[in-house]
């Protein structure tokens, strides 16, 4: 279909196609061109990224634009390995060293984040206790 421009849904489990007119001027990858930067402009604060899901939630914020901070509990090789990686793909991101479980390492991280990134919109309580 030389009048047809299919673009591939990738936050639809499935990519199912999508058909889009070619007159539009829609470039194949538009719609994930689009969807990377829906938190631009954002600052979110990940309790517990540095690793595993907490780390994949870090990197998913950062390659659709927010600015992002998270705390860690021990493992400061990873936070550092996890902050070169983010900045390496153009992301912003920052690590705080904090006990989850502590109510008073979890408002210090919150200041800092402010401090640091100018706001925060986005709070992914992710670490466990």
């Amino acid at each position: 279909m030389p009048f047809l421009s299919i673009l591939l849904d990738p936050y639809s489990g499935f990519n199912h196609p999508i058909f889009i007119p070619s007159h539009i001027g829609l470039e194949v990858g538009f719609m994930e061109k689009m969807m990377k930067k829906r938190f631009a402009g954002k600052v979110a604060l990940v309790t517990g990224g540095s690793r595993g899901i907490g780390a994949g939630v870090v990197r998913r914020l950062a390659s659709e634009g927010a600015a992002v901070a998270f705390t860690y509990a021990a493992s400061e090789a990873k936070a550092q390995e996890l902050i070169r990686e983010v900045e390496a793909s153009g992301g912003k991101t920052v690590g705080f060293k904090a006990d989850s479980a502590s109510a008073e390492d979890l408002q210090k991280a919150v200041k800092q984040t402010v401090s640091t990134l100018g706001s925060l919109d986005i709070f992914v309580s992710n670490a466990g206790i």
